[in-house]
């Protein structure tokens, strides 16, 4: 009986919720998936049944292969999507300096609402020298990056964060969990108002519910990394702290919603 209330509760509280994932992949995936999704359609009945109400979705291909070709294979799967917006894969060399700009426009234009990079496994570097005229003009257009951590340093977050302060940045922690960190992001949540975390492996006990108690809960963004993970494991760390209803809905989606809102969609 007492289990069977503790999931009626979970329901009811997940129900109540506006859950936007910011990590959401579609396309072929490597093994070891929690479970195939093979077609957009299957991810949209999915992502329903957890109760995600919209997403931001990357393509795999362009996390694995070929960014360019990913990338047009998601804007062309999010075009007539109203609950999707995209999240790009970008590399150095994706524009000349002088098309940087109009680059971004175009995505942006094909809804993509943010940029993921991967600088180790695309072997580059996270630096001024090596990718600062993608992020003078992801700041200036206010376009999100994110990044996982195992694919950079720590130093090297601090440096964008500490160069350009207008800069949404997110962590994500795919492959290793960032409860190992936290003695590193506390230190930079209190100098960077601009770091934001996304929690799928944000897993500790309470957790969550600390740095909503020491940073406020706007820089923690609800993400899955679905199909790969279960959703109901962020979903929970959100309904069964000790938050308040205001800093759930943040979490749960209106932080993201607040970044893609503010993305800038015209001339200047």
């Amino acid at each position: 009986m007492w289990v069977q209330e503790q999931i009626e509760s979970y329901r009811r509280r997940k129900t109540a919720l506006e859950w936007l994932d910011a990590h959401c992949w579609i396309g072929a995936g490597p093994p070891g998936s929690l479970r195939p999704v093979t077609s957009l359609g299957q991810t949209l009945q999915l992502l329903t049944r957890y109760g995600i109400r919209g997403a931001v979705v990357a393509h795999a291909l362009a996390r694995d292969c070929d960014p360019a070709t990913g990338n047009r294979l998601l804007l062309e799967a999010i075009a007539d999507q109203e609950s999707l917006w995209g999240a790009a894969v970008l590399t150095p060399d994706d524009a000349d300096e002088r098309g940087l700009r109009k680059r971004l426009k175009s995505l942006i234009a094909g809804k993509v609402r943010m940029v993921r990079i991967f600088p180790r496994s695309h072997n580059w570097s996270l630096s001024e020298w090596g990718f600062g005229p993608w992020l003078d003009a992801l700041e200036d257009l206010q376009l999100p990056l994110a990044v996982w951590h195992t694919e950079t340093t720590w130093n090297a977050v601090a440096a964008v964060c500490q160069s350009l302060p207008l800069l949404p940045v997110i962590v994500e922690g795919p492959n290793r969990k960032l409860l190992y960190h936290n003695r590193t992001y506390y230190r930079l949540f209190e100098r960077f108002p601009n770091l934001h975390l996304e929690i799928h492996n944000l897993v500790g006990y309470l957790g969550l519910d600390d740095m909503v108690r020491r940073f406020s809960s706007d820089r923690l963004i609800f993400g899955t990394y679905f199909p790969h993970q279960d959703p109901n494991v962020p979903m929970m760390l959100v309904t069964h702290g000790e938050l308040s209803e205001t800093d759930q809905a943040n979490v749960a989606g209106g932080n993201m919603m607040r970044l893609m809102t503010n993305v800038v969609q015209s001339d200047r």
